[in-house]
């Protein structure tokens, strides 16, 4: 391309852009489910997560960003495109960032809550026993 000069960081800045806040909100959301659930109900959470947005992505692959966490620009020559959605992708990426952010801060109250004995992850099976044992008292 003319006028423009090589960028030898390109590739760490794009890799930092492009991947790291996927990284960051899929690591906050397993250490948020395992403060809340205690098993992995999280990692269930992520995997239909990440399905749903790669079937939405495929639609698409000349660029979708929107609210995808995975952005997809799959055409090497349309750099038309991407820089004309560029702060589209740049409020999706800090989005996910400040979204990752505030699930680790939640992750960590949750987990001193329970080192202090203030609260314990939800079981499932606790439930199903307190409803039923709550049934009976009201028949």
């Amino acid at each position: 391309y003319q006028g423009y000069q090589i960028d030898y960081l390109a590739f760490f800045k794009m890799t930092g852009l492009w991947l790291l806040p996927t990284v960051m909100v899929s690591s906050a959301v397993g250490f948020l489910s395992d403060a809340l659930f205690g098993n992995f109900l999280g990692f269930v959470v992520q995997i239909g997560w990440w399905l749903s947005t790669m079937m939405i992505g495929a639609r698409q692959v000349a660029g979708n960003y929107g609210w995808l966490l995975i952005p997809r620009h799959n055409s090497l020559h349309n750099v038309a495109y991407y820089e004309a959605h560029l702060p589209e992708l740049l409020f999706n990426r800090l989005t996910y960032a400040a979204l990752a952010i505030g699930f680790i801060c939640l992750a960590v109250v949750l987990l001193n809550l329970q080192r202090g004995g203030k609260f314990y992850a939800i079981n499932f099976e606790t439930l199903g026993r307190v409803r039923t044992q709550s049934q009976r008292v009201q028949h």
